[in-house]
């Protein structure tokens, strides 16, 4: 009876395609060739070739091979990847096993571990803080759309190189006749209103700005709209736009606030939307925007008075817009004689600067130098802390050789080293961190009001990765710095091929202790500065006596309070009342802040200016008496304002 798998050709081919697959699954593969062998001759029974008897059992050969490859190589893969997942777990358990041994190695020294953490985390954590600062005040864009185009355009005068305000007519002439400024507004000084309404009143920051400043701070409605010319336009403009901040902690976040009417310094104002998060001034927050708009016939000698913004076009830069800000500047003459007056004896220009170095360029320096300070003392630590795990490893060595002794690999040493150092490294990282944390917070409410960007310094992912980074550095420095003192030597001297530590050891310690030395004396060196400047500025006389002065600001409302009459009234009896509180040696009417004031113009008696020429401009201050009294100011001859100097006339 004939075979129904084949004949002995085909028997075989099975038996040596088996030796491909895996001996656990041979059998059960050998018993499914032999299956489709025999179908395969069962199909072409009848046929020319099975007569023959070779083809069907050549065609069979050809089957089993490429499945037994097919197998095979499936197996190797297989095998290869429970192999690799293996490796990864022994590596993982081998890491986990190190880790737990150095916490016990740890704990056994906690001096030597509390020192080592607390002075990296000292380092890390300063370094963290100044990272903090750096990205929140100096890299982080400002928050506007495309901040790099949005400009202050100001005065300066040769006298007085600081930025100053333009006169109404300049800004009205600037904003027709420039083509390099995609969008230009103005606003005046912000100051503080009175909210009235739902039985509480408060004060909040407000601004009284034209409608194309919202365009230049890219400022968009949150609720309800912005608004424009025609609200500006107004000859008592009555709308108002709230702050995201406002709204939310006064009306709670209620859209149907818009189209609502509030009281805002006695007048009654309808809100008009609400200001997306993000459009605030360069340097101040604003929480109330009130429109305004250069009213026409304004005289060309008004003053200076309008903060001006602009946001460049895309193929402007700073250099091609202050030329032509100087252009125009040269044909101030055409607004009115008394501009020739500004341009040739006070030189005036009119200057363009990018707002974020108007709002981060005091601070720039200032927080890049005390970085590189903090640097080092993070150098400082991280080198201490070298020197403590080198003295450590250094009494260590017996451990070291009979580790090496029983074979241990300088991978293996490395590992030993590497442990105790992470550990330490990131203890300190994750301690540093918090400390961190809790110096910005200390640092935002203790900052004074001049610091940009104060409410937006906060612990944020570059923070985050910064730290990590330090501690990995610092982890490989200390777990490799002792084996590298005396890991290979180490192997030397104690198969007894050396004596004593070679040049290259010595080299390595004597620079550590030269660099050491060196970071001491650099921060000795700052510290000693920094101190004498200190002192310095608190021998500065400010010319009063600070010491148990309190100032307070107010503002009236101009709807109460429409004349100086009803102004001199309220001033009159807030002083009597200030002055009869208990403890109270004295009160008097003063600028905000301490002797900032106007600059007005000086005519003595008889004098005849030409034409187009203006008095000298002398810095007044308006005072009440009692004023230098109370400040302890110096009365170097003469005497100081009486109640009847009030009332000459009487």
């Amino acid at each position: 009876m004939r075979d129904p798998s084949g004949g002995w050709p085909t028997r075989l081919v099975i038996t040596l395609a088996g030796v491909l697959v895996p001996r656990e699954q041979r059998a059960r593969w050998r018993r499914e060739w032999e299956a489709e062998s025999a179908a395969a001759r069962e199909r072409g029974r009848g046929s020319l070739p099975f007569a023959l008897g070779a083809l069907p059992d050549a065609w069979a050969l050809r089957r089993i091979v490429r499945k037994a490859a097919a197998a095979r190589s499936r197996t190797k893969r297989r095998s290869a990847m429970m192999s690799e997942t293996a490796g990864v777990g022994a590596a993982l358990r081998d890491g986990l096993r190190e880790v737990r041994r150095a916490l016990r190695s740890l704990a056994r020294v906690p001096g030597f571990t509390a020192a080592s953490v607390l002075a990296l985390a000292v380092g890390i954590g300063a370094t963290a803080t100044l990272v903090t600062l750096v990205d929140a005040i100096l890299l982080r864009p400002l928050p506007y759309p495309a901040a790099e185009r949005v400009v202050r355009v100001h005065h300066t005068f040769k006298d007085n190189g600081g930025a100053n305000p333009l006169a109404r007519f300049a800004f009205a002439f600037i904003a027709e006749e420039s083509r390099s400024f995609e969008a230009i507004g103005a606003y005046w000084s912000p100051g503080r209103y009175t909210l009235a309404g739902d039985d509480v009143a408060e004060r909040v920051q407000g601004a009284r700005a034209t409608p194309g400043l919202l365009s230049v701070l890219g400022a968009r409605p949150l609720a309800g709209r912005m608004f424009g010319e025609a609200d500006a336009a107004e000859e008592e403009a009555s709308g108002v736009l709230l702050s995201h901040r406002l709204w939310q902690r006064r009306y709670g976040g209620d859209r149907e606030v818009v189209g609502r009417t509030i009281v805002v310094d006695g007048r009654p104002r309808e809100v008009l939307g609400v200001v997306a998060p993000g459009a605030d001034l360069p340097l101040d927050k604003v929480d109330l925007w009130v429109p305004y708009a250069v009213p026409p016939g304004i005289p060309a000698d008004d003053a200076f008075r309008l903060h001006v913004l602009a946001r460049l076009r895309p193929a402007v830069d700073l250099a091609t817009a202050e030329a032509e800000m100087q252009a125009l500047t040269a044909r101030f003459p055409e607004l009115g004689p008394f501009y020739r007056t500004y341009l040739d004896d006070f030189g005036l220009r009119t200057e363009v600067r990018s707002v974020r170095e108007e709002v981060v360029g005091p601070v720039e320096r200032p927080l890049w130098i005390l970085m590189g300070a903090v640097l080092i003392v993070l150098i400082m630590a991280a080198a201490n802390v070298a020197t403590l795990f080198l003295v450590r490893a250094e009494g260590r060595r017996q451990e070291v050789a009979i580790r090496a002794a029983l074979g241990a690999r300088p991978a293996g040493l490395i590992g030993h080293f590497l442990s105790e150092s992470l550990v330490v490294a990131a203890a300190a990282g994750a301690a540093g961190l918090l400390a961190a944390a809790g110096a910005v917070r200390l640092f935002r409410s203790l900052a004074p009001p001049g610091v940009p960007r104060l409410d937006e310094i906060a612990i944020r992912w570059p923070t985050g990765a910064v730290v990590l980074a330090l501690s990995g550095v610092i982890a490989l420095v200390l777990g490799v710095y002792p084996f590298l003192r005396f890991g290979q030597g180490g192997f030397a001297t104690l198969r007894g091929r050396a004596a004593g530590e070679s040049l290259g050891q010595r080299t390595i310690g004597g620079g550590l202790v030269i660099a050491q030395v060196a970071l001491a004396l650099v921060l000795l060196s700052g510290s000693v500065l920094l101190l004498r400047t200190f002192q310095a500025l608190r021998a500065v006389d400010p010319g009063f006596e600070p010491a148990g002065v309190l100032v307070a600001d107010f503002s009236l409302p101009a709807p109460f309070y429409p004349d100086a009459e009803r102004v001199r009234q309220f001033q009159q009896r807030l002083l009597e009342e200030v002055r009869g509180l208990p403890g109270v040696q004295g009160a008097a009417l003063g600028p905000s802040p301490l002797g900032h004031g106007g600059c007005n113009g000086m005519y003595v008696q008889g004098m005849v200016l030409p034409e187009g020429q203006f008095p000298p401009c002398i810095p007044v201050v308006f005072v009440s008496p009692g004023y230098w009294e109370i400040l302890g100011i110096r009365r170097v001859a003469g005497r100081t304002f009486e109640e009847a100097d009030l009332h000459p006339s009487s």
